[in-house]
C-alpha cells in the first residue's frame, strides 16, 4: 500500500541538513491504522529501524507518528513522520535530517504541525468571484 501524494510541499534548510515535507493524500480507500502506517514507512525505508512510535496532532486531529533511523551512503539519517487522518484525507508531515540537526528540525516540524488548520465544515465549497472592476 502506498499513499498517492496528491499535493506535496517540501522545504529544505539552507545548509541542506533538514528536509520538511507536507502532503495531502486521498485516504478514502483504506483504513488508516498504526500498522498500516508502520508498514508504509518500512516500505519506503527498508533498511530503517523504528526508534519510537507515538501519536502527534495537527489541525485538531491526531494520528500515528514514527521516528526512524537508517544509514544511506555511509551517512546516518533520521526521520520523523506523522500521518494525521482528516476528513477522508491523510495529512502527512515529515522531517528528514542528519542526527546532529534533529533538535532544530523537530522544532520546525512542531511549528508547522501546530499552525496547520483544517475546516470541519461540511457542505459545498463556495468560491466567491472577485470583481474585475478596480
Amino acid at each position: 500500500m502506498e499513499l498517492a501524494q496528491d499535493n506535496h510541499v517540501s522545504l529544505v534548510s539552507g545548509d541542506l541538513s533538514c528536509l520538511l515535507s507536507f502532503s495531502v493524500s486521498d485516504a478514502s480507500s483504506y483504513e488508516m491504522t498504526s500498522q498500516t502506517c508502520r508498514n508504509l514507512v518500512l516500505q519506503r525505508h527498508p533498511d530503517a529501524k523504528i526508534a519510537a512510535e507515538f501519536n502527534l496532532a495537527a489541525a485538531n486531529h491526531s494520528g500515528p507518528a514514527f521516528d526512524l533511523q537508517w544509514t544511506a551512503g555511509g551517512l546516518e539519517r533520521y526521520q520523523r513522520v506523522a500521518f494525521i487522518p482528516c476528513q477522508g484525507t491523510t495529512l502527512e508531515f515529515s522531517l528528514t535530517s542528519s542526527p546532529e540537526k534533529v533538535g532544530t528540525g523537530q522544532a520546525s516540524l512542531n511549528f508547522m504541525m501546530m499552525t496547520a488548520r483544517a475546516s470541519d465544515a461540511s457542505g459545498k465549497l463556495e468560491i466567491v468571484p472577485l470583481s474585475d472592476k478596480l
